[in-house]
């Protein structure tokens, strides 16, 4: 058993209720189908208990037998008791724990060549070559290897030098390893007769950064966790004396008061400072940097949106969907790789099609959730997020027209049934039957309630779409079939204009004067507009956008702005009524700078703010109307912008939710966009906010 082989092992263990895609193992460890296969092939061997092993590959999968639960354990069990003489250790690992023994030698003790070799259980010139190596990068951490041929090998080290070689030891098996759980690392904290593990520390680093809403560089969170549990093994001053209250550390200390508290320690206040300063003074020189869920909701909207234009539907408005991305992202774990896989190339129902398109369609906008994070997204992320978005796609399906499609063959029949089926095994079309493309050309055919005309042949009409695909269908036919497909199905419905016919028979019948007509109808339209006045009144109470515009926060702008002179212009009047500092104005205009133009929330609209802590001193909203639209970057264009000193959970929210609403309100967005003042701003939001259909008679 290899590092590569056990770490595949332990991966197919801990995820007892997934197979494991071959394909995902070769990406991951950049080797061929026939290197995984013999690795696997030593696996199932070292599985295998009264000649029936644990795991199984079935067709392009590995995965745990049944009963899966009680095996992965017995596989775990088995990994953890191997000795050196079962795991093959990798030159890298021979070398590292060479180094180990060496630094762990105590004053005027040697180790002979021949010692390691019988502990490695390799042979002597094995390890003459790994000395050789291991003297090398020792030396690039300034400690000399010194061999005598008549004691054996002893290095001349500081405890500081001691120390940093540890931590990059660690270090680098936090970055390199595709899974948590380590025979080596196993192997290596039990030389080191560490008492508190890598694993543990690093899941207290990252459950507290999670829980204060921190992120730092993947790499950086490394050297952390590696420089922690190689500190926090040092016995020198560990006291149970109250290290002070968290006000009294920055973000770095409180991390290592509590991840020392995890670990069943209590540190005195210098031991604290002590270990921020050693942490602090690595090259990486690590900073936390703290991020507030409303700018992660609004990161996340900003990525639907760019996500949704390209798929042209309205993902950012659709609220289960930000929220359950929220979560899945705040919570993350860089282990989700092998806990979802997506593979739907088997299906045939159009699912593999649907999440190819929404792939193809969120791969050049996933920067900029990783802008914001500082941090790249995995493979596992990224298909899960994909996932999520198609979830939310197939949650319109029962709102989804069916399209009605027409099949054209120049003129064989049998051309045009072969290909009747196929659309029929694909797509879920309402086909209408079957014709001549003489016949399309000519318009002999009913058109009328037909979406589109899939043809084998180009034809020369303006009376409906035609889609030009071969007699048996390709890759690139079904997509083009798809993507029209969808766009139409999804497309928005016509808004609904003004009667006139209604609005003239009303006339006629008051120019009419009929008393008893006129009477009843005043008494039925003033009851309608009572209703109308209390659902409005409603929603200017109940608005977290009415409530909290004043009229003074609202201003008219006629000509067009750069975003930065317009975050200034729509913050000045709450900058001045004391709802802001200074400070958390220039920080909404360094957030944009740092994370690019992600305050773009919703078509037409952007939401300028900063973090709470950063300067907001009580909850309010300002709105700039800017007639001839707020500049981004690379075109990118606004009209409308909202400025919020900051709300809580709650607010947010339903702040994002009314913000997409007025997005996705065409005809209401263009009234909003038009208006000439304050009092009319505020009519028309409250035109576009309330729902109607909610008065108490309907």
């Amino acid at each position: 058993m290899k590092e590569r082989t056990a770490e595949i092992l332990y991966r197919v263990a801990n995820n007892p209720r997934h197979a494991l895609r071959l394909s995902v193992l070769m990406s991951d460890y950049h080797i061929s189908e026939k290197t995984l296969r013999a690795d696997i092939a030593s696996i199932i061997k070292f599985a295998s208990q009264d000649g029936e092993s644990l795991v199984e590959l079935t067709g392009h999968h590995i995965r745990v037998c049944e009963p899966a639960s009680a095996n992965s354990q017995t596989l775990r069990t088995m990994l953890h008791s191997m000795d050196l003489y079962e795991y093959h250790l990798s030159p890298d690992e021979r070398q590292c724990l060479i180094a180990v023994e060496l630094l762990q030698l105590k004053p005027g003790e040697w180790l002979t060549v021949q010692a390691i070799a019988d502990e490695f259980y390799c042979s002597h010139n094995t390890v003459t070559t790994d000395v050789k190596e291991t003297g090398a990068f020792l030396e690039r951490c300034g400690i000399r290897l010194v061999g005598k041929s008549s004691f054996g090998l002893r290095v001349e080290a500081s405890d500081e030098q001691r120390k940093d070689f540890l931590i990059g030891a660690f270090s680098h098996i936090l970055a390199k390893r595709l899974c948590p759980d380590s025979y080596f690392l196993d192997v290596l904290e039990g030389h080191l007769r560490f008492d508190i593990h890598l694993n543990d520390v690093d899941r207290s680093v990252r459950a507290f950064l999670r829980s204060t809403n921190s992120y730092i560089t993947m790499d950086a969170e490394h050297e952390i966790a590696a420089t922690l549990v190689v500190l926090l093994n040092e016995p020198e001053g560990f006291s149970y004396e109250d290290a002070g209250a968290s006000d009294d550390f920055d973000q770095i200390g409180n991390l290592v008061k509590v991840v020392a508290m995890d670990m069943g320690i209590r540190l005195d206040a210098d031991r604290i400072f002590g270990i921020e300063r050693s942490i602090l003074s690595r090259d990486m020189t690590p900073q936390l940097r703290r991020f507030d869920d409303f700018d992660l909701y609004c990161t996340i909207s900003h990525f639907l949106m760019q996500v949704g234009k390209d798929l042209e539907v309205d993902l950012q408005g659709d609220d289960l969907l930000v929220e359950a991305l929220f979560s899945h992202i705040k919570g993350s774990s860089r282990w989700d790789a092998d806990g979802f896989e997506l593979d739907v190339s088997g299906e045939k129902d159009g699912t593999s099609e649907l999440v190819n398109r929404v792939d193809r369609a969120c791969a050049p906008h996933f920067h900029i959730i990783e802008d914001y994070l500082c941090r790249s997204l995995g493979k596992g992320m990224r298909d899960s997020i994909v996932i999520h978005v198609c979830a939310a796609l197939y949650r319109y399906e029962s709102n989804v027209r069916v399209c009605n499609v027409l099949i054209a063959c120049p003129n064989s029949a049998a051309t045009g049934r072969y290909l009747d089926a196929q659309i029929k095994a694909y797509f879920k079309f309402n086909v209408l039957g079957i014709a001549t493309c003489r016949e399309v050309e000519e318009g002999s055919c009913r058109l009328n309630n037909v979406d589109f005309v899939i043809s084998t042949v180009p034809i020369d009409t303006d009376r409906v779409r035609v889609v030009n695909v071969s007699p048996v269908l390709s890759v690139e036919d079904i997509n083009e079939i798809q993507e029209l497909a969808f766009k139409l199905s999804r497309a928005k419905v016509v808004p609904q204009t003004i009667d006139n016919t209604l609005v003239a028979r009303l006339s006629d019948i008051y120019h009419e004067g009929n008393a008893n007509k006129v009477a009843f109808l005043d008494c039925e339209l003033s009851r309608i507009l009572m209703e109308v006045e209390q659902v409005e009144g409603k929603t200017k109470r109940d608005s977290i956008l009415i409530s909290n515009l004043r009229d003074n926060f609202i201003q008219i702008e006629n000509g067009s702005l750069g975003w930065k002179d317009a975050i200034r212009k729509v913050s000045s009047p709450l900058l001045e009524a004391g709802y802001v500092t200074e400070n958390y104005v220039e920080k909404a205009i360094t957030n944009v700078e740092e994370y690019g133009s992600y305050i773009i929330i919703s078509q037409g609209i952007a939401l300028a703010h900063a973090a709470s802590w950063d300067g907001a001193l009580k909850n309010g909203l300002g709105l700039l109307v800017c007639k001839g639209g707020i500049r981004f970057f690379e075109g990118e264009e606004v009209d409308l912008m909202f400025f919020s000193a900051q709300f809580d959970g709650e607010h947010y929210l339903a702040m994002f939710r009314e913000i997409n609403k007025l997005g996705s309100d065409t005809r209401g967005f263009e009234r909003l966009r038009a208006s000439m003042s304050a009092e009319e701003v505020l009519r028309n939001l409250t035109e576009i906010l309330s729902d109607y259909s909610k008065s108490s008679n309907r």
